[in-house]
């Protein structure tokens, strides 16, 4: 018989992974000077955190979601919470402005996709760039980089 502890410690380590990277990513934003900036240093800084710790990501972007319904339910309060913190950054860089609420649901999507592929494929080297490139979803320009 399985342990009902079972999903309370991985609902646990969820959270607490969860939390730890939202705050990372949430923080890059606000300090950064624009929204797209801020989003591809928290993109950069999620790729460096999947590369540290890549048990925790895999638990989040995949074993959540087949985990049954106690863990799903937890990943999917999660995944609202992670919204409404990029809402937060959203609203931060641009204050009084309409919310691209549509923008933000395809990027926190399409950032999972992305982490649980390279997860998926072992291809955590090439996550850096793949996950960058999703500043596209922002709705706004990508920031401006130095030229060589």
């Amino acid at each position: 018989m399985v342990s009902t502890d079972v999903p309370r410690r991985n609902g646990a380590a969820l959270v607490e992974a969860t939390v730890a990277m939202r705050a990372r990513f949430e923080d890059r934003v606000w300090t950064a000077g624009s929204w797209s900036e801020g989003v591809a240093a928290g993109l950069a800084g999620l790729a460096e955190q999947v590369a540290e710790d890549p048990a925790a990501a895999r638990l989040l972007v995949i074993g959540a979601r087949t985990a049954g319904r106690e863990l799903l339910a937890l990943a999917d309060l999660e995944r609202r919470r992670t919204i409404s913190s990029v809402r937060r950054g959203w609203e931060h860089h641009h204050p009084g402005e309409p919310v691209p609420e549509l923008h933000l649901e395809f990027l926190c999507g399409a950032v999972v996709h992305v982490i649980a592929t390279a997860l998926e494929l072992d291809e955590l080297d090439d996550l850096p760039t793949r996950l960058v490139g999703l500043v596209l979803l922002t709705g706004e320009p990508l920031p401006a980089r130095p030229c060589a």
